[in-house]
């Protein structure tokens, strides 16, 4: 029994010197490259775009209690984004803006609310009421 147990633990030493020359022999040291921590900076940089008056608008709402005064603050600056958009060069564009909300019984669906219209476009008489 003596006889095996020298021999295991023989067997785990050399095991373990092998293991430990092939971890020394494996860290070469290299030198360290200097990182150019500079960024390439485009100073001029131009990319051609269709002139387009169609804009939608898509507001994922999350309707849970806990959002109330966020959606109340929504609901409260939604003729200042009116505003905005009617300042915009050339007029109000060719907007459509609907609603969804996180709720999954929803299925991602358009909100309508009391309106019945399901997304307010420029036709639409007074958008903020709708929203």
């Amino acid at each position: 029994m003596k006889v095996t147990s020298r021999i295991y633990l023989r067997t785990v030493a050399i095991l373990l010197g092998v293991t430990a020359i092939a971890f020394s022999w494996s860290c070469i040291q290299r030198p360290m490259k200097v990182a150019d921590p500079a960024p390439d900076v485009i100073s001029d940089f131009s990319a051609l775009q269709g002139a387009t008056r169609n804009v939608d608008l898509l507001f994922s709402i999350d309707n849970s209690l806990s959002m109330a005064a966020e959606q109340a603050l929504l609901t409260s600056q939604f003729s200042e984004l009116m505003r905005v958009l009617k300042d915009i060069s050339g007029g109000l564009p060719n907007v459509h803006i609907g609603v969804i909300s996180t709720d999954p019984a929803d299925e991602g669906r358009l909100h309508f609310g009391a309106s019945a219209i399901p997304f307010i476009h420029p036709e639409v008489p007074n958008p903020t009421q709708v929203f």
